[in-house]
């Protein structure tokens, strides 16, 4: 029996003659309406990218203007010349948090450009990709809606009260914290403990449980106590409470300093 070629006709113009297939919505086009769809492909970045731009404004008009710097700067002006020094330390502290929240979510908005620029540079992207940096600028936009909460407090008991910055985490950030808990148990090396800490993570337990906040749109590093120069070696780990946010186990040389963001390293064992 004689085979017949079937070609799939254009999604657009329903005539037989789709030569190519879309890879990210999979519909066949003819050669002028596939370049049509790449360009209407290309407006979608386009307007994703002037989201983001809009969306880094206004992040630093947000921590520019933050009303809380306003209530330091009041209660200066309140008080005598004697307490000038301690309003500077509250200041500067508050600084520290405020910047410390803006450079995580700052790095965060970098990665999400960087993938934007290279994937347009290349014309390198489908309907997938859009969908996944959509929905990044989506998680960066709750971010910075949900900040963790920052509050003032005063002494009453002096004559002039005292204030002082403290650093309380937002229902999101604890709903999320919640989510990221690991126990260990180290019944053959009772030794072990975690160690160093880069990033958002408590210890408790005498070191022997971790509890990770990734919240942001980064990764902890824990790194543990022990240190090995040869032979096979068996650490057990169980893990009480996982959100959506994966775990790697690996091993490091202890040369290489602690650092920050292992997902990016260029070389990783686990």
């Amino acid at each position: 029996m004689e085979s017949v070629d079937m070609k799939s006709p254009c999604v657009k113009c329903s005539k037989g003659c789709g030569i190519t297939t879309c890879n990210g919505c999979q519909q066949a086009y003819c050669i002028d309406h596939f370049n049509q769809h790449r360009q209407e492909l290309a407006i979608e970045v386009e307007s994703l990218d002037q989201k983001h731009d809009l969306f880094r404004n206004n992040l630093d008009r947000k921590f520019t203007e933050h009303p809380l710097l306003l209530q330091i700067n009041q209660w200066q002006q309140d008080a005598v010349n004697t307490i000038q020094m301690i309003a500077e330390t509250a200041r500067t502290l508050l600084r520290k948090l405020l910047d410390q929240t803006k450079n995580e979510i700052e790095k965060s908005i970098k990665n999400l450009a960087d993938e934007l620029r290279s994937s347009r540079e290349c014309d390198d992207y489908t309907e997938i990709d859009i969908k996944k940096w959509t929905g990044q600028l989506r998680m960066l936009r709750k971010t910075i809606e949900s900040p963790p909460t920052i509050l003032i407090t005063e002494n009453e008991t002096l004559v002039m009260p005292l204030i002082s910055v403290h650093n309380q985490a937002s229902t999101f950030a604890t709903e999320n914290f919640a989510n990221h808990t690991a126990t260990v148990e180290n019944s053959t090396h009772p030794s072990e403990r975690f160690d160093q800490i880069v990033g958002k993570a408590i210890t408790s337990e005498e070191c022997r449980v971790i509890t990770c906040n990734t919240w942001f749109v980064s990764y902890p590093t824990i790194y543990g106590s022990g240190r090995y120069s040869s032979g096979a070696h068996r650490l057990d780990y169980q893990i009480e409470k996982i959100g959506n946010s994966p775990i790697f186990f690996g091993i490091t040389s202890s040369l290489e300093s602690v650092r920050d963001n292992d997902e990016n390293a260029t070389s990783i064992h686990g």
